[in-house]
């Protein structure tokens, strides 16, 4: 698993996806329909998430879940990698 010096990748993207459209943990929950637990458990990595949690995820951030995954392919990503993954 690649990690960032915040922690594993997927923690560290779903973390800095939400700031980059200016979420708090709890707007994403409701937008993404988790509990905000589940959001703050995803940014610290303290589980791996079913592909219906990450749909749901990908749904609150009006991200598709090809992308996701091709961002978590991709690695070693920087804040302008976010933001254009956000603005695509």
């Amino acid at each position: 698993m690649v990690e960032h010096d915040d922690g594993p990748q997927l923690a560290w993207l779903v973390k800095n996806l939400r700031k980059a459209r200016a979420l708090t943990q709890e707007d994403l929950a409701e937008r993404s329909k988790l509990a905000s637990d589940t959001i703050r458990r995803l940014e610290h990595g303290e589980f791996s998430p079913s592909l219906k949690t990450l749909r749901k995820l990908c749904a609150g951030l009006s991200l598709s879940l090809s992308g996701l995954f091709v961002s978590l392919e991709l690695g070693d990503m920087r804040e302008a990698d976010i933001d254009e993954l956000v603005n695509s």
